[in-house]
């Protein structure tokens, strides 16, 4: 199984070895540089690649409490699900 590097974090005050540099441009992989401390980085990287690459949906209804229990009505924009009753 081979794995993908997307990007490389680097700390501020540290020289990044001109091979690292050369190695990443070749492969078209980001190299940032930063003051945060590692696990502050990896931390944010991580949360902005989910939520930037996760995949969504919208949906159109309603969420009803019946009885204590959720119901949840799907339709087209538009439908008649506030009159089902």
């Amino acid at each position: 199984m081979q794995s993908a590097v997307i990007l490389l974090g680097h700390h501020a005050d540290l020289e990044i070895p001109e091979l690292l540099l050369q190695e990443a441009d070749e492969k078209g992989i980001p190299v940032f540089r930063t003051n945060l401390r590692s696990f502050d980085f990896i931390e944010r990287a991580t949360k902005f690649l989910e939520e930037k690459l996760s995949p969504t949906s919208s949906l159109h209804g309603v969420l009803m409490d019946v009885y204590g229990v959720g119901l949840l009505i799907l339709g087209r924009v538009g439908s008649e699900r506030a009159n089902a009753r």
